[in-house]
């Protein structure tokens, strides 16, 4: 039985246990009633009122090979009636209950129930709930446009990305909108020190660790605004390591520190890794698992976080550089040294050179959630690096028309596209 050590810092304590079953492969309604009421003895009728958070509307124009496109950062929707509003129950919101039952003297008596469940006998879906149902294309747990996901639960492109970089100095990251042909906004970071981990990505937020006072803080990517997050955990630290989104929370570790301590938005846990983890790791929200990438080694650790499990170990050849390159999807997860990008099969390890076209060593890479398709900085030469578009269907790289400028002095790269609220 392998043991997991839990911190918590004012809040219920979370207790887990598992074992710890690892392979290692090397590669060469209920029917619901849900009433609402329809008429009370009197004749009134009840309606609901239901609205959605609202806020402003962004227009950016592309260039390129970029389309030009609007985004909403929040819309508004109002649906006002009059009348006595019901809950589920039948009670009225005026104060008053009714069961919609009314009696006349004597035995009889007549019931006015009704239901608002649709022709299957269901309840309706709810955008924001985080569930996908009904005809909701996605539901990422809140009512925002903009972040892959629209207010009315539709499928949309996603509007931001973020490239940080080791060592991180005073500007944490810069935000790209990439509605607006990656249009660039260097986020320079409040007195919170030099972070040793690479910044975490969400819906709305870039999360980061703050050196003094070891507490984890979020830039808000719509608003600009700070704010202090949740006071990290006592860890054993090294020169650098990661922050990665998993859904509702964070995981975080730092390279060869064989754990990784995990937050679901009310406490921390630890898990008890098998390998040497490198530098960063990325996050299957179908699977809800975490694939830590192996120290100098082609290879990963996979950690299903619903139970904490080792469920798979890939190990193949070692590599002479350590580079922040980690990122999955659709089964295949990719990494890098300074020769070539690879793909590994998920399960079985099956290695491909992907033949993107890489220079030196400074080159990071992150899924698009909602195309498909893996994107690459990578080193042009001197302090300029490009973007490589990469389709996993036809194997074909694409270099965009789009430069960026890191500083050579930046030990390596990390990008990280916005992530949906929720796992799915």
């Amino acid at each position: 039985m392998r043991m997991i050590r839990g911190c918590v810092w004012g809040m219920p304590a979370l207790v887990a246990g598992c074992l710890n079953n690892n392979v290692t492969v090397t590669t060469t309604v209920t029917d619901s009633v849900g009433d609402t009421s329809t008429t009370d003895s009197s004749g009134d009728a009840s309606s609901s009122e239901s609205g959605t958070e609202g806020s402003t509307t962004e227009e950016s124009t592309t260039e390129g090979s970029t389309t030009a496109g609007s985004t909403t950062a929040g819309s508004t929707t109002d649906a006002e009636s009059t009348g006595d509003t019901t809950d589920s129950a039948g009670d009225t919101s005026d104060g008053t209950s009714t069961t919609g039952d009314t009696s006349t003297t004597g035995d009889t008596s007549t019931t006015g129930d009704a239901s608002t469940t649709d022709s299957t006998g269901e309840e309706p879906p709810v955008c924001g709930d985080g569930v996908v149902a009904g005809a909701e294309e996605c539901d990422d747990g809140n009512v925002f446009d903009g972040d892959g996901c629209s207010a009315l639960c539709v499928a949309e492109p996603i509007k931001y990305a973020v490239i940080s970089s080791h060592p991180g100095g005073s500007v944490a990251f810069s935000v790209f909108n990439l509605l607006a042909n990656w249009l660039e906004t260097k986020v320079t970071r409040p007195s919170l020190g030099v972070s040793k981990l690479y910044p975490a990505v969400s819906d709305h937020h870039v999360y980061v660790l703050a050196d003094v006072g070891n507490e984890i803080h979020r830039y808000d990517m719509y608003s600009g605004e700070w704010q202090a997050w949740a006071l990290a955990p006592a860890v054993t630290e090294n020169a650098a390591g990661y922050l990665q989104w998993v859904g509702d929370g964070l995981c975080m570790g730092y390279w060869t520190v064989d754990f990784v301590h995990c937050h679901d938005g009310e406490s921390w846990r630890t898990i008890d890794l098998t390998i040497n983890p490198g530098l960063v790791s990325a996050w299957d929200p179908v699977e809800n698992q975490l694939y830590v990438k192996t120290y100098k080694q082609f290879g990963f650790q996979v950690v299903d976080l619903d139970t904490d499990e080792i469920v798979r170990t890939i190990l193949d050849a070692s590599v002479t550089t350590e580079l922040s390159f980690g990122a999955y999807a659709q089964g295949v997860f990719y990494t890098a040294d300074g020769t070539g990008i690879y793909r590994f099969h998920h399960e079985n390890g099956a290695k491909l050179n992907t033949m993107i076209p890489v220079v030196g060593t400074k080159h990071t890479g992150d899924f698009h959630p909602t195309n498909g398709k893996l994107y690459v900085v990578t080193d042009n030469g001197g302090n300029v690096q490009s973007l490589i578009e990469y389709d996993p269907l036809t194997g074909a790289p694409t270099t965009l028309p789009k430069t960026f400028t890191f500083s050579s002095t930046s030990a390596s790269l990390n990008l990280r596209f916005q992530r949906s609220a929720k796992k799915k």
